[in-house]
């Protein structure tokens, strides 16, 4: 006769809220179009099998309402945090192809997301893209796997999640910015320069029609810049998923 303890069923439940947090707020399943379906059924799998591999003396223990209330926005809030970590590193490929975009003129010409139902961009949907291949082509999802069994070890399930700080939230929010400069900060470079040669050329020869001269320009130098620095994407991308498990080190503590 099968028999099912409770108390793993409680555990499971709860750390499918820690899990969903992660895997609805990152990426890592829009941009693969996974259904609905697919996604829970796979957070509550995993949830199961880490829950079984506990200790039984690591279940939660819950035996009123608000108790389990707690533990429900404590595992919801803890998920949330771990996933701004991971969303400030795709995040940061999204804005600096925005940024490229935005700078040789493909952002009148967006792409509608029928996933997000909004309008993205050639080069941010790229990065992207280079971001989930550079993620599973380093071992990355080793890491998170070891990262969420390490979330179990400093925050147990059903406890109150109290530890982070307002810094540490902030400095995921910086490493946005800071990688998206990285990655497209060659790209702005050769654009500026481009620019100030066009600027100067449009006072010297002001019959000429710089602006329709600039587009292919533009075009040409940004996408040659974007390829020749292509190289050093890979590591720079590879060092924002270290900063990543940096945070979530600092944040559990």
């Amino acid at each position: 006769m099968l028999v099912i303890d409770p108390h793993w069923v409680m555990g499971t439940a709860l750390l499918s809220l820690r899990l969903s947090a992660v895997w609805m707020l990152t990426p890592l399943m829009t941009l693969f179009k996974a259904p609905m379906f697919f996604r829970v059924l796979f957070t509550v799998s995993l949830s199961a099998v880490l829950c079984a591999a506990l200790p039984a003396s690591a279940w939660p223990q819950i035996d009123s309402p608000i108790a389990l209330a707690l533990s429900i926005g404590s595992e919801l809030l803890l998920g949330a945090v771990l996933a701004l970590g991971l969303h400030a590193a795709f995040g940061a490929m999204h804005f600096a192809g925005r940024l490229v975009d935005l700078q040789i003129g493909f952002g009148a010409g967006g792409i509608f997301d029928p996933s997000t139902r909004s309008q993205a961009s050639a080069l941010s949907i790229g990065l992207q893209w280079l971001a989930v291949v550079v993620f599973f082509t380093i071992d990355a999802h080793h890491a998170l796997l070891r990262g969420i069994s390490h979330s179990l070890v400093q925050v147990p399930i059903g406890s109150l999640f109290t530890q982070f700080a307002l810094p540490q939230l902030l400095s995921a929010f910086g490493l946005v910015f800071v990688l998206a400069l990285m990655v497209c900060a060659p790209v702005l470079m050769a654009l500026l320069v481009l620019e100030t040669g066009l600027a100067v050329l449009s006072r010297s020869l002001p019959q000429m029609n710089v602006f329709f001269v600039s587009i292919p320009l533009k075009i040409l130098v940004g996408l040659g810049m974007l390829a020749i620095t292509s190289r050093q994407l890979a590591p720079v991308i590879a060092r924002g998923y270290g900063m990543v498990f940096e945070y979530w080190q600092q944040v559990l503590g």
